[in-house]
């Protein structure tokens, strides 16, 4: 049997790990890039694509394999060239919540060093590319002669639009529908959620049936009715739309478009008349009003369950937002904080208590 050259073998074991790593054409590559994952990102300040296109984020890993420091690691040192030999820039793209940062080591890379950020590109989705490092070095401030080239194929960039569409429905529907939708990737606490949505729905609407002018309080167990019949109604005749519109590796923001119940909808001042014709005419104001408030407390899940359903009329045209972060788990939180600035939260919570605040 004739025996393979370990020589050969050696060399091409070399070659496969270069192409691998990252390497340059000509003498030793200086540095050793590494893609270590790419994903799509949304930005609600650059939402003008095609579906064609798309930005992805490559989280780079670059160490310095020459005995001279580089200069700044920046991502100006990077292009991103397409089969044709066409060069694209690195992308400025900006989340809400100002967390996400572009590659920018604020000092240099000294030798063995490893930095690594994200970069952001345009890309055409599914395509192929090179991605092309040129450092600088801290000696007499040149450029290196020699590329790092590393291989891109975006077909592997991930897109986790529908993966926040799907938390975001999943808290929803368990924490103002009572409905069943678990989800292995939302890590909020859904039972203080829940909570908190009934305990803010009772306090509010006690709160409007005294101001009517009626000294009748409510048991907890005829709140609990009417609530009950706000998600059940909502759940069954209702409907919400969900649109993924900014999202980043470590956050997200997900538009939310219910129609609900609302109470203006619900005839108050009908079910109110309607007692007054059967109350007694002997009866003193305080009896009657509280008498009244009773009966809308009575009759109102049945009416609630026989109203339309339509859009809050103070919602913006793009619905709702709510904002998702990661974790140090891996698992995604939704920002349900009754803070000044959350403001679109309250106002979708108070959407599906039929309007009360």
């Amino acid at each position: 049997m004739k025996r393979t050259s370990k020589i050969f073998i050696g060399t091409i074991a070399t070659i496969s790990l270069a192409t691998l790593a990252g390497c340059s054409s000509g003498s030793k590559a200086p540095a050793t890039v590494s893609v270590k994952s790419q994903s799509y990102v949304l930005s609600e300040s650059k939402s003008n694509l095609s579906t064609d296109e798309g930005f992805v984020a490559l989280k780079v890993s670059i160490k310095n394999d020459t005995k001279k420091s580089f200069e700044q690691v920046t991502n100006y040192d990077f292009k991103l060239k397409d089969k044709k030999g066409n060069e694209l820039s690195v992308e400025r793209v900006y989340d809400s919540n100002d967390e996400f940062k572009i590659l920018n080591s604020e000092s240099s890379l000294s030798p063995d060093k490893t930095v690594s950020g994200y970069l952001v590109f345009k890309v055409d989705k599914g395509s192929k590319y090179e991605l092309h490092y040129k450092p600088e070095m801290e000696q007499k401030n040149k450029k290196t002669k020699n590329d790092v080239v590393v291989k891109v194929d975006t077909s592997q960039a991930t897109d986790q639009s529908k993966v926040f569409t799907s938390i975001a429905k999943s808290y929803v529907d368990q924490t103002f529908l009572g409905k069943d939708s678990s989800n292995k990737s939302l890590g909020t606490d859904l039972t203080e959620s829940k909570k908190n949505f009934d305990e803010t729905f009772t306090k509010a609407f006690t709160s409007d049936l005294s101001s009517s002018g009626a000294n009748y309080k409510p048991s907890q167990d005829q709140t609990d009715k009417v609530l009950k019949s706000l998600k059940s109604t909502n759940a069954d005749k209702g409907s919400v739309d969900y649109k993924t519109i900014e999202m980043f590796p470590t956050s997200a923001i997900v538009a939310i478009k219910p129609e609900v119940v609302s109470f203006d909808n619900v005839d108050m001042e009908g079910l109110v008349s309607s007692y007054e014709d059967k109350a007694n005419p002997d009866s003193d104001y305080d009896e009657i009003m509280n008498g009244a408030v009773k009966y809308v407390l009575e009759q109102l899940p049945s009416k609630i369950a026989s109203s339309k359903i339509e859009e809050p009329s103070n919602m913006d045209s793009e619905g709702y937002k709510m904002t998702l972060t990661k974790d140090k788990s891996g698992k995604w939180n939704v920002n349900n904080s009754n803070s000044s600035d959350n403001y679109d939260y309250r106002e979708l919570q108070e959407a599906f208590m039929g309007g009360e605040n």
